[in-house]
């Protein structure tokens, strides 16, 4: 039990010193006076233990170690057990707050089971004697529970769990509901049947009657007591002194206020969102605003929050309001603007909140828009944000899957995009439709620093990862795409969301294929062309993971010069910025990483080059990023590109593996490219950056010599390459280059050089020669040939031809002229001098010198590379290297160098060259010997060769020799450090020449044979041996200019003009190799350009024709808006119904209406209203609902002053809009293609649309989504661009655009396909809630897809509430189809909902003015007081047009000829005739009969252009208006549908300033003819009308000429009955077939749209006659008296009355007040005659259900369930204590659905309702599932009609609408829609009406209250006239309800719209009333002063119209079955009255 003891000093005592206040005590006393008990009591606040037994001492055991408090409330329970064994001890256990705090040994009573017990609470057994007060507890105890068996500690503490709250039996039923509560799966085991099957006894306060408490303990356990005991031993009686109090917790104080809308409002006060709720006045002044703001607004949200939390906690119903109210939605709103205040203990408030919703869908909602929504919590602090998402990460890290499916990964992106931005959005906001939205963007990031929106951000991705991690899914990488191309996206989000992504792939690189699938290559190659530097580095550095894959590396070919083309598209236009140079040298070296604090920290931070030093390399991973870097060098700030460089030139020195990768790149061209671009910048930068080029090209060039085979090649690129480049020096970067070269390699000091670096280092000596001696021809006649090839192949792609000839090769010049070649200045300086002289040094140290025959030293096929087909290889001329060598010194002793070197480096280099010199000499010496010795087998062509080569190098050298001592001793030397010791060097090397060449020279000189032995001149000998003598310097100088050596230069001469002759072959070669080397460098940079090409071109069409980026960019707008739309829609729209709940007259928050006028100065309240949207029974529309926005429209009344008001004034109407519309006459199954349209799931499709409302049509997208979400949004444009009708600005204002809006698909009732402007482009859509809406489709085919998305997404499932998935026919055949006429005809439908039904079928809507339903005038006397509906002159003339009546309602002949006349004038003259220009039905005539009611008020304001119409011509009186459409040829309109139904037409409830009319008359309500005294009595009168026999025999004729043949064709001219062709249908078609211009086609819109569309033909044929009433009976419809008594059928519930009744097709259920169902079937014998059926009952008129005699034609069966509640204990006791009550509190409802029989049964005592199913007869029902909604017993509740709801009433003053899934094997059956408030005291009887949209309550408050069904909320207060106990309450069919109360005998009868229509007093005690199916009648059944009564009264005015002979027995409940045909009342004594 839970205890509370209030003192342990009672006040009314006047000791204290015995006072031992008992807790309990159990008492077991046997026929000799033996008595047993165990007890428990208190002494000093600690609890004692006693047993006794008679004839022993007293066992006393205290609990010392717990003290109990006063005023505290304690879980209290003891444990007592016998030992088992003999050896076994009895122990007693004492728990406290679900803990253990005392166990001990206590002897165990010895209680006998065969005599009773007794058992005290409170007290003992004095105290039961009332012997004494001493013993009696002076406290407060909740529930009693005393178990028979064994409790282990888990279960005591599981039970201490369940709080107070429970004081239940632990049912098996409750499971669920208290699992769902606690949330906890260890209170699960309490809730088995061993636990409930074990309760001895069970008291609680709730179950009590007079004065007794029930014992509500289980079914078998109670069983047990009643063999043993009456049945008062399972009561427990009250001890005086002791009362049942129960209270009311705040949260059920709460629910009878409305709950927790009550207290929402609370957050108002705290911010602005007042919505006239609280007035100006209740604020306070700007210092407190202060106060208010800083300080007790974060505590009074938290003390909010908390009170949140309990109440949650306390009660788990408040779950079902949070989400059936939005309050969620609401919370969030009223929270925004309290952003800046929130403080970290709002977070924590939030959190244990959402931890006490356990209903999954609104759990979703209070995650997404309170802890997730950051548009409240942006603008507080960084911490509190911090926190926010801490909190975030916990709460997802509990069920990550859960939140990833109910939420989704893309709302935290949304979040984070949204509200998370560095940047205040500019770009891409042109996707966002909404302009709210847009504002919403700006200045929503508070005062945080980028720095900790990163900060804050990193927390959110980190809620991200652990998502995508958990809970993997195939869509994340789709869903990060979509963020990644959000138009919103500020740039540093991007790059952000990218370093995210890096991260992640480098956890889940399974993810990177993902990525790429759903369109990853697309954004990648959208974000590397940003111009933001950082968001290009974070997208480098994602392709950089990317191509860690090796099929992504394949695909991008990384190693290829083309490859990574994804980012080379991107980079095109780019500047290199060095982010974004960093980002692709990590790519190219594989260093990819996500920085630490992400890319806006990395480009904050500079770009350091590469470090230097040490063994450390930079191994490349991506060589195509080499060509990029290149490539985007040429736009690169100049210091910048000198870190680049100096990066390449780090990465490939000293790296062979590096340069061998990159050599297949093709880079030096790039190189070429950058140097160009360098050298035309004349500055220190860019001489540096070439510096830094030549370093590069030489490290790498050098590196590639050493390593490849063909490095080679690469230097003859170079050359090659260079050809194409003049904006330059390119000798001198080649000479630049070379020498760089040959330094590395000499730096290298590599002596004993291989193979493959020996021949690298040749052919490198060669291309130096070519350099050096060549380049000036051989470049000019290479770039002459370019020219030519140029303009060849110009020529050649003008003509078309593919391979245009190669040009001729040009020749060499004849004479060979070196100094032109060698690039002298001054005559004496050589630029290649110092080239030249380090490669002599480089052959000297690599030996290279003594390579005589290149070929020999290389592979001929690689000599041979260049050229196929050639008589001659340059490569393979004979002594190529020596001959350089030679050549080199000749010219470095020939020229001097531009360098000016010192003297002594001068001197130190002519010395070398002499060392130079020597080497060749003794080489050739040494060759010379070699051929002597082997001449034998040389061939003669190798020794003249070698000969020739050998003389020359050596007259050659000897003769630059002797011009350099002779240049030396001239006055302008060539040196100023050469001098005579420089000078004596050099004779000296002549010397050693003239002595190792001897034979050579000798030869020479004396044409001897070299074997020939002569003797040389002396001077000769004087050469080889006297140069050491002193003197030697000037007599060899005298020699030089002797005749001696004159004849040596005779000899020497022709050998050297022939070396130069061979020299200056040399030239074509060259020329040929050179061009031949350009072609191929060009055809490569071409394959190259055009794989590039290829490759980027096939991405740019993916991303243009694939259209990836735009369906994604598509995607994500549609989504973020329509979450955010739906958001603010749903928010304001439940924020609106919650104010307007809490304010209305039965509010919590009633507030003062201020809204009033003052009219016979007197002010009086106005509460103005208008019509309500929603489509109800039979079409109509009866409910006038409250217009908060209403307004008498001052000041637009028509200015009358000036003259006589016209007849008519045309209006004038222009189109200033143009639309795409196409023709869609029909559509059926072969135009829409099939049924084989695929549901959406998950994606959504789009459509251009207009939403026509009224009169106006809004261009708008229709958006339909797929599973899981299923909804339908149509989205309004923010400027409107269908055609409409121009307006007077003056009225703009009073255009109201519609909002966006959601509906749900499975909401959907009906879709039709509908014409507009005369084209079947239109659907309309109804759904569940009665609201419709009408889209039109301009684009052609766009209405066929959408019927096939829709018809896709209703099979998968079909919505429970659509009665329709077929495709639309043609209305014909829809006609057909629904059997409407046969119905009409069979009068089983009304005239009314016969032509409603045309309407609708003939495309009539009430969304579109222009084709409104169309109703007949069916009276022609307005003018007699009294209207006879039996005289046929009554009634108008069905069979003529409006326009061809009189004023008597018959065909008027001169109005006839006058129409005839006009029509044969108008065929005269060639045009299409017809009879009326004006129409029937239009806009214009909607207006004019609507002009009271709102929004038509407004809209004829906007159709007259901001003003009334005059007074005189609106409508004011229904006779003017007969009067004028029978004589006004211009005025032929025919009625509307609410003529019918709704009198509030008729008066200006709103009290609107029409104006006055001349006659001084103001313009108020509608006058009306003399017979009708009310509008409603005009209403009531006019539909008699309709319904009348002469209209009903009629109505036919008037549907031939709307509808039928009579329309159009000949017969139309036959009948007079055409109108202008306009309005037709057929000449839309004719008009478009025949192309008129725009300007025609635009004027017939305008008609269409003002003067009338002509209806749809449904008829082709003459339309049958209806049946007159004769031909089919139906009693109560000819005349209630007809109806007669059949039979009494007794004992259908034995002894108890009949409560319910249900009569269904061949069956009756019959429920008594016991819970007994009893179903019956029945069949009318046949034949039953009409005869039969009026003839008197036979004399034995009653029948017992045994007897097998049929009686009144009835045959009957039986069939009998019994129903006891939820147990059958609980049944019996609360229907013994109510028998004095004349009607039990039980409430029952039946239905039958899908083969199943449901029973709702109410009035259990543990406040529930219970759905069960009748099984098995005889058989208690099995429960289906309990009702938990309420905190009092439910008295009453009703089935909707359409069994889709039910409403359950209570004594908490609440009721509950439930929404029933009862078809198929759906559960829960029911689940809680709203809790509807409002009354002060118990609600009695409820009604509900799916039809009406009406909900209606009584209460003993004396009010009635009408809610909504549709959204669950109030609407009016209907009031007792008397303020008396409503006891009965119905809703007729068409929009009235009534309601009777018992204790004044009063019925009352009111509209739907709250007029008291009328009351009378039945001076009967009612127990029942029915309404008929009709509306037209009330049957009313009860008793009068003991005498059974059963009446029939008329449902318009309560009229007593019959009273049926009286039944046996007072009447409790009736039915009249269907057809009408048959009544039941069930009677008091359980039978039924037929």
């Amino acid at each position: 039990m839970w205890l509370r003891i209030e003192s342990f000093h009672p006040p009314s005592l006047q000791t204290t010193v015995d006072y031992t206040p008992v807790l309990y005590a159990l008492y077991s006393e046997s026929p000799d006076k033996e008595i047993n008990s165990f007890s428990a009591f208190f002494v000093d606040g600690r609890l004692r233990l006693s047993v006794n037994t008679s004839g022993e001492s007293d066992a006393i055991a205290d609990v010392n170690t717990f003290q109990f408090k006063t005023n505290k409330w304690y879980h209290v329970l003891i444990s007592h057990s016998c030992g088992k064994r003999i050896i076994g001890k009895s122990e007693a256990k004492v728990f406290i707050n679900g803990s253990e705090v005392w166990k001990g040994s206590l002897r165990y009573p010895r209680m006998q089971q065969q005599y009773p017990y007794t058992v005290t609470v409170a007290t003992d057994i004095r105290g039961l004697r009332q012997e004494t007060l001493l013993t009696s507890l002076y406290g407060q105890i909740s529930c009693i529970y005393l178990i028979d068996g064994l409790v282990t500690n888990s279960v005591v503490g599981a039970i201490y769990g369940l709080g107070s709250d429970y004081q239940s039996n632990f049912a098996p039923a409750d499971r669920e509901k208290v699992v769902s509560i606690l949330g906890s799966e260890s209170i699960k085991a309490l809730f088995h049947e061993f636990l409930s099957s074990k309760i001895y006894m069970l008291f609680n306060p709730l179950a009590s009657q007079d004065g007794m408490l029930i014992n509500v303990a289980t079914l078998n356990q109670m069983d047990e007591i009643h063999e043993t005991s009456t049945n008062k031993d399972s009561l427990a009686v009250l001890l005086r002194g002791s009362q049942l109090c129960i209270t009311q917790s705040l949260y059920q104080v709460l629910d009878s206020l409305g709950g927790l809308s009550a207290l929402i409002p609370l957050l108002a006060l705290l911010g602005e969102y007042r919505h006239g709720l609280f007035s100006d006045e209740d604020r306070s002044d700007s210092k407190k605003d202060v106060q208010l703001s800083t300080v007790i607004v974060p505590y009074l949200i938290s003390n909010l929050l908390s009170l949140l939390y309990d109440l949650l906690r306390l009660q788990h119903l408040f779950v079902f309001e949070l989400q059936n109210q939005r309050l969620i939605h609401i919370l969030n709103m009223l929270l925004r603007p309290l952003g800046p205040f929130l403080d970290k203990s709002n977070v924590e408030r939030v959190k244990i909140v959402i931890s006490k919703i356990w209903n999954e869908d609104t759990w979703r909602d209070a995650v997404m828009y309170l802890l997730l929504d950051l548009s409240i919590w942006i603008q507080a602090t960084h911490s509190v944000q911090m926190d926010l998402f801490a909190t975030v990460y916990k709460v997802v890290s509990n069920d990550p899957k859960l939140i990833k499916n109910t939420i989704g990964l893309m709302y935290f992106v949304d979040q984070m995009t949204w509200h998370l931005y560095y940047e205040t959005p500019t770009v891409g906001m042109e996707g966002v439709r909404d302009r709210d939205l847009r504002e919403r963007m700006k200045d929503r990031r508070g005062t945080s620093t980028n720095r900790e929106i990163y900060q804050v951000r990193q927390e959110a991705f980190r809620v991200i990862q652990l998502l995508m991690t958990e809970c993997p899914s195939s869509d994340d990488m789709q869903l990060l795409n979509h963020a990644l191309l959000n138009p919103v996206q500020d740039r540093r989000q991007l790059c952000d969301v990218l370093d995210f992504l890096l991260d992640f792939w480098e956890q889940k690189p399974d993810s990177v294929d993902q990525f790429l699938k759903h369109g990853g290559e697309t954004v990648l190659v959208t974000l590397v062309g940003s111009d933001f530097p950082p968001l290009r580095q974070a997208t480098i550095r994602c392709i950089g993971q990317l191509l860690k894959s090796k099929k992504i590396r394949e695909k991008y070919e990384t190693a290829k010069p083309h490859g990574l083309f994804v980012i080379q598209h991107g980079l095109n236009d780019k500047l290199l910025d060095m982010q974004t140079y960093k980002a692709l040298r990590d790519l190219l070296l594989g260093q990819i990483h996500t920085p630490a604090g992400g890319s806006q920290a990395v480009s904050d931070s500079p770009c350091r080059p590469l470090p230097v030093g040490g063994n450390k390399k930079y191994p490349i991973d991506a060589p195509a990023t080499m060509n990029l870097i290149l490539k985007q060098l040429v736009r690169c700030q100049p210091a910048d590109r000198n870190v680049v460089i100096r990066d390449l030139i780090t990465i490939t020195s000293n790296n062979i593996e590096n340069c061998k990768i990159i050599s297949s790149l093709s880079i030096i061209t790039l190189l070429l490219d950058v140097y160009a671009a360098v050298m035309t910048d004349e500055d220190d930068e860019s001489s540096a950056t070439s510096n830094l080029l030549i370093e590069f090209l030489s490290s790498y060039l050098y590196q590639l010599l050493l390593c490849s085979s063909d490095g080679w090649k690469h230097l003859d690129i170079l050359i090659s390459a260079s050809d194409n480049y003049v904006s330059f020096d390119v000798l001198g970067m080649l000479l630049s280059v070379f020498s760089s070269i040959i330094s590395l390699f000499q730096n290298g000091k590599i002596t004993n050089p291989n193979q493959l670096i020996q021949t690298n280092v040749c052919y490198t000596i060669v291309f130096i020669e070519d350099l050096l001696c060549f380049h000036n021809t051989v470049s000019s006649a290479v770039k002459a040939i370019q020219e030519d090839d140029s303009k060849l192949e110009q020529s050649g792609s003008e003509s078309g031809s593919a391979s245009p000839q190669s040009p001729a090769l040009p020749q060499a010049a004849k004479v060979y002229s070196e100094s032109s070649e060698l690039n002298i200045e001054d005559t004496t300086k050589w630029l290649g001098w110092d080239l030249a002289f380090q490669s002599l040094e480089l052959m000297r140290v690599m030996g290279l010198y003594k390579v005589y025959e290149f070929c020999k030293a290389v592979d001929n096929k690689e000599s041979k590379f260049f050229f196929k087909n050639r008589e001659m290889s340059y490569f393979s001329r004979p002594g190529a290297i020596a001959r350089i060598y030679t050549r080199f010194i000749r010219l470095c002793l020939q020229y001097t160098s531009t360098t000016d070197y010192s003297d002594s480096d001068y001197n130190n280099k002519v010395t070398q060259l002499l060392q130079h010199t020597k080497n060749v000499i003794t080489l050739d010496k040494t060759t010379d010997q070699n051929q002597e010795r082997f001449e034998d087998i040389m061939t003669t062509d190798s020794k003249n060769f070698l000969a020739g080569e050998s003389k020359g190098r050596t007259f050659s050298l000897l003769s630059v020799l002797a011009d350099y001592t002779q240049r030396g001793h001239a006055d302008v030397r060539i040196h100023s450090g050469v001098d005579d010791a420089l000078l004596l060097q050099v004779v000296k090397t002549i010397s050693f020449i003239f002595v190792e060449r001897q034979k050579v020279i000798d030869y020479e000189l004396t044409g001897s044979s070299p074997h020939t032995r002569i003797n040389p001149p002396p001077w000769v000998l004087w050469l080889r041996t006297g140069t050491n003598e002193p003197g030697a310097l000037a007599k060899f100088s005298e020699l030089f200019r002797g005749v001696d050596w004159q004849q040596l230069n005779m000899v020497m001469l022709p050998i050297i003009d022939r070396l130069r002759k061979e020299t200056a072959d040399m030239t074509n070669p060259l020329i040929h190799r050179r061009r031949k080397a350009w072609h191929s460098e060009k055809r490569l940079q071409a394959a190259i350009e055009q794989q590039s090409a290829k490759s980027i071109q096939k991405l740019t069409t993916k991303i243009n024709s694939g259209t990836v980026q735009m369906q994604q960019q598509w995607q994500w707008a549609s989504s973020i808006q329509n979450t955010y739309r739906d958001l603010q829609r749903t928010s304001e729209k439940y924020w609106k119904i919650l104010v307007t709940a809490v304010t209305n007259e039965r509010g919590a928050w009633v507030v003062s209406q201020k809204d009033s006028i003052k009219k016979d100065n007197k002010k009086t309240f106005v509460i103005r209203s208008k019509q309500s949207t929603g489509s109800e029974h039979c079409r109509i529309r009866p409910k006038i609902k409250k217009d908060p926005k209403g307004t008498d429209h001052a000041g637009t009344a028509a200015n009358t002053k000036g003259g006589k008001v016209k007849e008519t004034d045309a209006v004038k109407i222009t189109h200033h809009k143009e639309t795409d519309e196409d023709d869609v006459v029909m559509v059926d199954a072969s135009d829409l293609g099939g049924e084989d349209a695929p549901p959406l799931t998950g994606m959504s499709a789009t459509f251009a649309c207009e939403l026509v409302v009224l009169m106006q049509g809004w261009s708008a997208t229709l958006q339909i989504t797929g599973n899981p979400s299923r909804s339908i949004f149509v989205m309004i444009d923010d400027d409107n661009q269908s055609i409409v009708q121009a307006t007077n600005p003056a009225s703009d204002h009073l255009i109201e655009k519609p909002k966006d809006d959601k509906y749900s698909i499975d909401s959907l009732e009906h879709l039709t396909l509908r014409r507009y402007r005369l084209k079947w482009t239109a659907i309309e859509f109804f759904f569940t809630d009665t609201t419709s809406i009408l889209l039109n489709f301009p684009k052609k085919g766009d209405t066929s897809q959408v019927f096939k998305v829709f018809l896709g997404q209703i099979k998968q499932p079909r919505p429970r509430s659509l009665k329709t998935s077929e495709y639309p026919k043609n209305p014909m055949q829809e006609l057909k189809k629904s059997r409407l006429t046969e119905k009409w005809l069979r009068r089983e439908i009304t005239n009314f909902e016969y032509l409603m039904g045309l309407n609708n079928l003939a495309s009539r809507t009430y969304n579109d003015l222009t084709q409104y339903p169309v109703m007949p005038w069916v009276i022609s006397d307005y003018t007699s007081k009294v209207l006879d509906l039996e005289n046929p002159a009554s009634f108008r003339d069905l069979s003529q047009p409006m326009g061809c009546l009189g004023l008597d309602g018959k065909r008027n002949e001169d109005r006839v000829t006058e129409l005839t006349t006009k029509h044969d004038s108008l065929e005269a003259i060639g045009m299409t005739p017809f009879h009326f220009g004006s129409h029937y039905s239009n806009s214009g005539f909607v207006l004019f009969y609507l002009i009271r009611l709102e929004p038509f008020t407004t809209g004829g304001i906007v159709l007259q252009g901001g003003k009334f119409d005059h007074a005189d011509r609106m409508f004011d009186s229904i006779q003017q208006t007969w009067y004028g459409v029978t004589h006004s040829a211009s005025d032929v309109k025919e009625l509307i549908p609410e003529f019918f139904y709704q009198p509030e037409m008729f008066i200006n409830n709103n009290d609107v300033m029409f104006g006055t009319r001349q006659d001084g008359r103001e313009l108020g309500d509608v006058e009306l003819p003399p017979w009708a005294a009310t509008p409603r009595d005009f209403i009531r009168l006019n539909n008699e009308a309709l319904e009348s026999e002469y209209v009903s025999t009629h109505l036919h004729e008037w549907i031939d000429l709307i509808f039928g043949y009579k329309q159009q064709g000949a017969a139309a001219h036959e009948f007079i009955n055409s109108y202008h062709p306009y309005s037709y249908e057929q000449s839309l078609r004719d008009l478009e077939f025949n192309k008129q211009d725009e300007v025609f086609q635009r004027s017939m819109i305008s008609h269409i749209d003002n003067f009338g569309q002509t209806a749809v033909q449904l008829f082709k044929k003459k339309h049958p006659a209806r049946q007159t009433i004769a031909q089919l009976f139906n009693p109560m419809k000819a005349s209630p008296s007809s109806l007669k008594s059949l039979s009494t059928i007794h004992r259908v519930v034995p002894g108890k009355a009949v409560v319910r009744i249900y009569l269904m097709a061949e069956r009756f259920v019959a429920i008594g007040s016991n819970g007994v169902v009893s179903i019956h079937t029945f069949k009318a014998n046949s034949p039953v005659t009409v005869s039969e059926m009026l003839s008197p009952s036979p004399t034995s008129d009653t029948m017992d259900l045994e007897s097998t005699v049929p009686m009144g034609g009835l045959r009957v069966g039986r069939k009998i369930f019994h129903f006891e509640g939820a147990s059958s204990v609980q049944s019996r006791a609360i229907q013994a204590g109510m028998k004095k009550c004349p009607v039990t509190t039980y409430s029952y409802g039946f239905l039958s659905i899908d083969f199943r029989e449901l029973l709702f049964a109410s009035g259990l005592w543990n406040n529930t309702a219970t759905i069960s199913e009748l099984v098995a007869a005889n058989t208690n029902p099995v429960v289906l599932q309990p009702l938990f909604g309420h905190y009092g017993v439910i008295t009453c509740l009703a089935i909707a009609e359409d069994n889709s709801h039910l409403v359950t009433g209570s004594i908490d003053t609440t009721l509950v609408l439930w929404s029933l899934k009862l078809k198929g094997s759906s559960f829960p059956l029911a689940s809680q829609k709203a809790t509807l408030s409002g009354h002060e005291d118990t609600v009695t009887c409820v009604a509900i009406s799916v039809e009406n949209d009406i909900i209606a309550s009584g209460s003993a408050d004396g009010t009635a209250i009408l809610y909504n069904v549709s959204e669950g909320v109030y609407e009016r207060t209907l009031p007792h006239p008397c303020s008396q106990k409503i006891d009965l309450i119905e809703i007729i069919p068409s929009g009235m309800v009534t309601f009777y109360s018992r204790k004044d005998q009063l019925l009352v009868l009111y509209s739907c719209n709250g007029k008291l229509l009328a009351s009378t007093d039945t001076g009967s005690c009612l127990s029942c009333i029915t309404v008929t199916r009709d509306s037209r009648f009330l049957v009313c059944g009860g008793s009068r002063q003991q005498v059974p009564i059963l009446n029939l009264r008329d449902a318009y005015d309560l009229t007593l119209l019959h009273r049926f002979e009286n039944p046996p027995h007072p009447v409790r409940s009736i039915a009249v079955h269907r057809d009408h045909q048959i009544m039941a009342a069930g009677l008091e004594d359980g039978s039924v009255f037929f």
